[in-house]
Formats: structure tokens, sequence, C-alpha cells
């Protein structure tokens, strides 16, 4: 209608909605759950003017306007104040419009629905306290015509570090509210069917009241003709109610013309009749109009609605095509600009600003001692087959004297079983299988190596006391092997390392678990994390010499992840620059968590479950409950760490909003992309890639057939292995490339997989080379051409067999009235045989006798010609044979 009042508070009453009226329709609901209110209103123009689309984006953008006021300390009064004179500022404002302007822009809500005295209007002295949430809402009264009713409100939580719109999920951008309808079409549809109503003025014209049903078979296959039969009479009526005796003559010129019902009226004057007494037609009873609406409203309203998600839709499809044209020819310019950035770090730094680091030259197999004379060898009587710890070497029993082994020139041993023997074949390394012949021992310039020895006993317990030493040798060697590689990378560094400044009463958090964990596996310590004034100190809870210490310049990115709905742990993780030592194994990744609840749950234990069960109500309440906690304690120990002088970086606040699904390391998990990196640490182990070490991304086996790609992250350290995401739903393809649209990455798409570890090494090879021949243009621009070339001409090719197909197809069915007798192929002619067969027996009078006895022939000729065997044709059945 044209009464509006925009107020939660207004009754309902039982008119009902005309759509076909146009102009505003406000939708408004609050709802109460868990003890809280939340709200929402939104508005619906239907063929809306110019300046009722205006006045939609002012309140639009004003309520974005409004919920930046909302600071801590702001006064209420002075946020509506501020909302007013920001309206007044809107470009295209109008005189008269600031004074249909609400008297309030919200309130504060939480277990009441309006908080009393807490109401954002004139008079309001309250100051706004975070964390609060608040119910924005603007709106526009209508003007004197009853047009341009607008009233947008939504449910706001204002915390210190962000603002959320909690109802953001429903859609209110103009094109969402905006809807042009064919009011002609919804005539019949949107206006309430009127009460049958005594009809004075036709006593005198019984006889042309007649044919009225009677006319109607004969324009039933023509929608225009009812309406013109049901509109005449009505107009009549009312116009010459006092002349009576005129109509009489008038009902037999009607009933003469009958066979000519749909070309009676004239097309420009019947619409032009129709415009003029729309009112009276919609308030005239005829059974044709009633039998119309009854038949054709559902169909017409299910169209109505359809042309309405068709257009958004539509539009939708529009944005999302033009978005992919924008990024798409970002790219070339890009890709141009990362080839100018390979060559001049190549001119600079030359083939090492590609290999990282560089390798630790490693130590020959011929270097390896493991006694440096044979008085070292140990003596004993009777001599076995064993390791010895010491000097890390296998002792062979050979003819009464001891050969000793070093484990580093074993490869691995291998036990079995087999009539009561127990074999042990010990493989070696040799060259050809990764190493070279420089790394083998000479004796007379000649190679010396051993490929494999081959032990048998009947003691099942000697053989595995030596696997189980060689594997304990094994595990030492490699963890002493990587501390001397890291003390080879980092001894410089190790020797100017910067000692930990302490800062009393920093932030600290307490009783938290860490990965990797530096303790065993079932003590699993409690740690306390402490933030000083250039790092970090991790201490287990009642040690003094269990301790761990981060700088501040070792962390790459530092990320906080709260407890959301897909996870039951809150965590900080950093990811550092250079690998560190713990428990024996260099690690990039620490992270500190603490669970809201297990992990893993015993079902044996587990009750059945009843969604009114008064404990498990307490129970879901109380996890909930320590979820906020939790988060308020971590987030509380971010923000001040991010307030100590030392401490320059930001964390990374993964959201479900920038979330995407994908394979890494064997499981499915959320993938995360941050501000300045792609993160997924739920999971161990983790996945932290900062995009600043990112040379470029590769999509993967991206057809149209397929359903999911995959990614690959090509590192600017050529000599790391490339980090992939497999399974992603083809839906991540937009936010990933939205993503690196915005920090200018270049990406290339290819429609299969890449032997990455081969193609790497190929790179790396020769960098020369490489940069030479255009980088990764080279390799991927010119896949892509050929991939579009092979995709072409099997596009082609498929239209030919597909014409070959439906041509094969059609003759096929055309075999059921007229058999063929002549095939190109064989294959082709054994189908259509068969199913010739098959037909014959379904159709009785499908065929002759004749025609198939000749057929029967022909079969057994092609039999005879292509397998070089005779058959007998098949008699065939009776006449009076009964089919089944």
């Amino acid at each position: 209608g044209k009464t509006f009042d925009l107020d939660f508070s207004v009754k309902v009453n039982t008119e009902k909605l005309n759509v076909s009226s146009g102009g505003s329709h406000l939708l408004g609901i609050a709802v109460r759950c868990s003890e809280y209110f939340a709200a929402i209103t939104r508005t619906l123009l239907v063929n809306p003017t110019n300046f009722e689309k205006q006045a939609y984006a002012w309140m639009y953008s004003l309520h974005k306007k409004v919920v930046e006021f909302l600071v801590a300390g702001a006064v209420y009064q002075d946020v509506y104040r501020k909302a007013r004179e920001e309206l007044g500022r809107m470009p295209g404002m109008k005189p008269g419009v600031l004074e249909r302007f609400s008297s309030n822009v919200g309130w504060a809500t939480g277990l009441a629905f309006r908080e009393k005295g807490a109401m954002l209007e004139e008079g309001c002295e309250r100051k706004v306290v975070l964390p609060s949430t608040f119910v924005i809402s603007v709106g526009l009264a209508p003007d004197k015509d009853g047009r341009g009713a607008i009233w947008y409100s939504e449910t706001v939580l204002v915390e210190a570090t962000n603002t959320e719109v909690l109802t953001a999920r429903c859609a209110s951008s103009p094109k969402d509210a905006f809807f042009e309808v064919d009011l002609q079409e919804t005539d019949a549809l949107e206006a309430p069917p009127a009460p049958p109503a005594p009809a004075p003025a036709k006593p005198a014209a019984p006889k042309a009241a007649k044919p009225a049903p009677k006319a109607a078979p004969v324009a039933s296959g023509a929608a225009p003709a009812p309406r013109e039969r049901s509109r005449s009479p009505g107009k009549a009526a009312p116009k010459k109610a006092p002349k009576a005796a005129p109509k009489p003559p008038a009902a037999p010129k009607a009933t003469a013309r009958k066979p000519a019902v749909p070309k009676a009226v004239p097309e420009k004057k019947a619409k032009a009749k129709s415009d003029l007494k729309a009112p009276q037609v919609q308030t005239q009873p005829t059974p044709v109009r009633g039998s119309a609406r009854q038949t054709a409203g559902p169909a017409a309203t299910e169209r109505v609605r359809s042309m309405r998600s068709m257009r958004s839709s539509t539009v939708r499809a529009k944005e999302a095509i033009n978005e992919q044209a924008a990024m798409d020819r970002l790219q070339p310019p890009l890709r141009t600009k990362k080839m100018e950035e390979i060559r001049k770090r190549f001119e600079e730094g030359g083939a090492e600003a590609f290999g990282g680091k560089g390798q630790v030259a490693q130590k020959r197999l011929a270097d390896y001692e493991a006694y440096r004379d044979v008085s070292d060898l140990p003596f004993r009587k009777n001599p076995q087959l064993r390791i010895d710890m010491q000097a890390e070497a296998l002792l062979v029993p050979y003819k009464g004297v001891i050969i000793p082994f070093h484990c580093k020139m074993i490869k691995n041993m291998n036990r079995q079983e087999s009539d009561g023997e127990q074999h042990l074949r010990v493989n070696f390394f040799f060259p050809g299988q990764g190493k070279s012949t420089d790394d083998f021992p000479k004796g007379n310039n000649k190679t010396a190596y051993v490929k494999e020895l081959f032990f048998k006993t009947r003691n099942k317990d000697s053989f595995e006391a030596v696997i189980r030493d060689f594997k304990e040798v094994q595990k030492l060697s490699k963890n002493r092997d990587t501390e001397f590689e890291l003390k080879a990378q980092h001894g410089e560094q190790a020797s100017k390392a910067e000692q930990l400044k302490e800062l009393r009463g920093g932030p600290c958090i307490r009783d938290v678990s860490m990965r990797p964990s530096m303790g065993s596996a079932r003590s699993r310590p409690v740690w306390n994390l402490e933030a000083h004034q250039n790092g970090f100190r991790c201490g287990v809870r009642g040690s003094a010499t269990e301790k761990l210490e981060i700088l501040y310049s070792q962390i790459n990115v530092a990320i906080f992840q709260p407890c959301e709905r897909r996870s039951l742990m809150v965590l900080i993780h950093f990811h550092l620059k250079e690998p560190i030592m713990v428990s024996r194994r260099k690690t990039f990744e620490i992270q500190f968590y603490t669970e809201v609840r297990a992990q893993t749950e015993d079902l044996s234990m587990r009750r059945s479950a009843n969604a009114y069960d008064p404990d498990e109500i307490l129970e879901e309440q109380r996890e909930e409950e320590m979820k906020v906690r939790l988060n308020k304690v971590f987030q509380d120990f971010v923000v001040k760490t991010q307030k100590i002088p030392g401490f320059k970086l930001k964390f990374e606040l993964p959201s479900e909003d920038f979330a995407i699904s994908g394979v890494y390391h064997r499981a499915n998990c959320p993938i995360f992309l941050c501000t300045k990196s792609i993160v997924s640490v739920q999971e161990w182990p983790p996945l932290v890639v900062h995009m600043d070490d990112v040379e470029i991304a590769v999509f993967e086996r991206v057809t149209p057939a397929t359903r999911e790609f995959d990614m690959v992250l090509i590192y600017k350290d050529y000599s790391q292995t490339p980090s992939s995401i497999t399974m992603i739903p083809q839906s991540g393809m937009v936010d990933l490339k939205t993503f690196f649209g915005d920090i200018k990455m270049v990406w290339y798409v290819l429609p299969m997989n890449m032997q990455w570890k081969a193609v790497m090494q190929e790179i790396t090879g020769d960098i020369a080379k490489f940069v030479e021949n255009g980088g990764f243009q080279s390799w991927f621009d010119t896949a892509e051409d050929d991939d579009d070339d092979d995709a072409a001409q099997e596009e082609d090719g498929s239209d030919f067999e597909v014409s070959e197909d439906c041509e094969s197809g059609d003759d096929d069915m055309d075999s059921d009235e007229e058999p063929s007798e002549e095939s190109e192929d064989d294959d082709d002619d054994d189908d259509d045989d068969d199913d010739s067969e098959f037909e014959d027996e379904e159709d009785e009078e499908g065929k002759s006798w004749d025609e198939l006895e000749r057929e029967a022939e022909e079969e057994d000729r092609r039999q005879q010609k292509g397998r070089g065997k005779a058959k007998v044709a098949p008699k065939p059945p009776p006449r009076n044979t009964k089919r089944r």
C-alpha cells in the first residue's frame, strides 16, 4: 500500500500485498537465539523510478558510514548527527529528503531487543563501549504520494580490532533490490478476485447474455478472445444502462458474428479500450475470466519468479565473465615484467641467485672409516654377524676373520623365512644407483665395491638384533648429518647470534601445547609462551632446562587462527626464515595451540545422543564458552605482542570467507587466502607459503570436463621443491585468480600435470639457457597454444565422428522400415544385424519371410568371407509359430 511505519513494533494487518501497483515493499524480521536478539530489514523496489534507485544507493552507502562511526568512546547522538550530515553531502541530494530521514540510526541490542536508553538518536549522551552489538537502521519515510519508502537494517558486532556485519550474507546490494515486472502480465495474477455483484442494468437483455457461455468453446484456442468478449459487454452495460431498448437488436448482431470473434475488434482499438476501462474489467465477474485465473495463475506466477531469478543470475554471470576477462588481460604485462625481473636477477647474481643457499659438500663413501687399524677390531672367540654401535659398522665373520663394512655403504637389509630357515640379504650401494665411481674406494686403479651379501641361519633372534641395530645407527647418523649441515649453512649467523632481551611483565600464555613436540610422544609437556623485547621464549612448566627461543628476526610469517566452526583448536603459528633444530630435527614451522575439546573420541564410551538431553545441552554450552574464553586469551596476547616496539610483523588472520578446499599432504583441509600468504595450519604438517617467496603459480588439470584442478607454487629458490595443492573445486579458480591479481602474481593454466622434479632439475642444470629461451614463457605459453590447437582439432574430429554416429544411428532407426542390404564395415554390419534380429522379434509385421531368408543368406556369405568359416544358415521359423 502507501502506508509505511519504519519500526519493528508495527502491528500486522489483514491487507493483501499488491505487487502490480509497484513502489516499495519493506521486509523485516527479528529473532532471538540463545538469549540474544538480531534483526534485519530489506527494501524491495518494484519498477522503481530513478530517484528511488538513487535514494536506495544513498541508504546503502550511509549504512556503511554509520558502521565506521561506531568507535570506542563515540557519543550516540554524535553518531546520529554525523549520519545526517553525511546524507546531506550525498551527490544529487534534493531538498526535502532530510525531512524524511528516520529519527534514529539504530540501537544497542543483546539480551534485550532494544537496550534502554541506548538509541542512536538526538539527545542520547551514552558512549560506545566495545565490544557491543548494534542494530544499525537507516531509512526514508514515504513522500506525499506514498512512494519512496526505504528501510535498511543490519545487525553489527563492533569490537576493538574489527567490525563484523552478522547479517551480511543476506543480499542487500542495489542489483538485488530492484525488480522490473511487466504489470500487464501480472495484472490478472496479483489483483484479488472481486465478489459477484448483482447487475441491475441487464433485465432487458436476457437473450444477449446467453451467447456468452456458448462462445467460450469457439475462442478457447486464442488467449485474447475470451478477454475481448468479456470486456465488450462489461463496457456497454454501465455506459448504456438508461437506454435498455437498443440492447435486444445488438444481441443478434453479436451472435451472427460468432465465427469471427477473434477479429471482431481491431487490435489498436481493443488495446485502447482495455487501457481506459481496466478497473471495470477487473470487477466484472465472468466465467471465462475466473477459469483462466484458476488454471493459469500458478504457472504464470512461477514464470514471473523464474524471470526474476533468471535476470539476477544473468547479471551475476555477466559480472563474473567481465571479472574473468579483466584478470586475464592483466597477465600478459605481468608475465613480461616477471621475465625482465628474472633476467635482471640473473645478470646481477648469476646462477647462484636461483639456487638458494647452495648445497653443503657431501662426503664420499670412501671417506668413511669404521676402524683405523686392524688392531681396533673387537675380538671375540666366537665371531657372529652383528652391528658395532660405536664404530657404526657391520661385522661379517668370514673363514675365521672379521670383515667390517661401514653402515654408510649399506643401502638396506631384507629378512625372509623359508623352510624353517632365516635368510638375510644385505644390499650395498654400487655405481649406477645414485652414486658415482668416485664415491667408492679404489685399489690397483680399480673401483672396489660389493653389491650384496646373503646369510642364513636357524636362529631367528640373531637377524632381528642385526636389523634393529642397523636402523638405530641409520637414525643417529642422519641426525648427526643434519646438525652438521645446519652448522655449515649457519656458521656465520651462529657466531653473530642475537641474545634474547627479556621484558618483565610482558604478554604470556600459559599451559599450551607445541608442535613439533620436543618431548616424547607419551609425555606431551605443557609450555608457557612469553613475548620479550626481541623474541619469544618457550619453556616447559616446572623445568629450567627445556626451553626454546625464537627471535622476531627469524620469523617470516606469524599466524593467529581462532577456534571457529570448522576447527577444534585455537593456535599461534610461526613460519621461520631459517630452519632450527627441534628434537634433533630441523623444522621451519613452530606452533602453539590449545584444544577446545578432544580431537578424537572413543565411540565405545559414547552414549546414545538426544537433542533434548540437558547434559548434552550443558556440554555444548560449556564448549562454546570455552571457545570464547580461549579466543579472548590468545587474541589479547596477539594484540599486546604487536604493541611491542621490537615486533615489526603483523599476524595473519585466516578467515572462513576467504577459504577454499584442497588436498595437501594427503589430507583434505581448508586452504586460507590471507593478506600475503596461503596457509593451512590446522593439520600437520602445515602449509605456509609467503607469496614474496613465490615466482609463479601454475593451475594444472584445468579442462571443461573436470570438476577439480591442481595448483603448483614455484619458489624463487629453484632448489626448493614446488608446493602442490590438489583436488581444488572449480569454484575456487575465481577466488585464486582474484587473490593473485591483487598481489600481482603471474599464473599459467595447463590441462595436464607436469613432473616438477624433472622440470626443476632441467631448469637448474642450465640457468643461462633457461633465461635466454624466455624463462617460463617458453614452457607454458607454447604449451597453452599447443593445447588450444589440439583442443580445436579434437573438437573438429569429434564433430566429424558425431556426424558419422548420427548417420549410423539414423540408419539403425530406418532399418525398422527398410532393411539394409550392404554395409561398409563388418563390425557395424554385425551390430546392425543383431539390432535387426532383435527388432524382427519385436515386430511381427515388419518384414516378409522372403526378406528374412535373403538376409540370412547374406549374413552367411559375410561370415564366410570375413572369418573363413562356413556356417549353415538358420531356417526361418514357420509362419504360425508363436513368438515370445
